[in-house]
């Protein structure tokens, strides 16, 4: 079986290692990136099956990326989460509207992701 591969765009180093070190435990290759433009460049370079992104990022913010990605051809289908503290509860519809595949609000467990990852992948 081959490894999943993730995208993980996050501005917090603390946000990006708890969702690293979790996606690593369920089996993911991650490549890490704290920028959203940055996310952009490298989503359509590569081949990601899962994305994750905050929501506040700098030069191009979760809900622009997300939305971005939704009408590329090679992520109309990807499951794509936001990633959320309790403060962006007002962004769910938002979050919706840009394609995202589901919230997830940090902090999380490793087995709560893993619960979430079951829904989207078949791992």
């Amino acid at each position: 079986m081959a490894i999943l591969t993730a995208l993980l765009a996050d501005d917090s180093l603390s946000a990006r290692k708890l969702l690293r070190e979790a996606l690593q435990h369920a089996g993911f290759s991650v490549t890490e990136t704290k920028d959203g433009d940055d996310a952009w460049q490298l989503a359509v370079s590569n081949n990601f099956d899962l994305i994750l992104t905050d929501l506040y990022l700098p030069r191009l913010d979760g809900i622009e990326l997300t939305s971005k990605l939704r009408q590329h051809p090679d992520y109309a289908r990807t499951p794509i989460l936001a990633v959320s503290n309790n403060k962006a509860s007002n962004k769910k519809d938002a979050v919706r509207k840009a394609g995202a595949s589901g919230l997830i609000r940090l902090p999380i467990t490793p087995d709560e992701l893993l619960t979430v990852l079951k829904k989207l992948l078949p791992i």
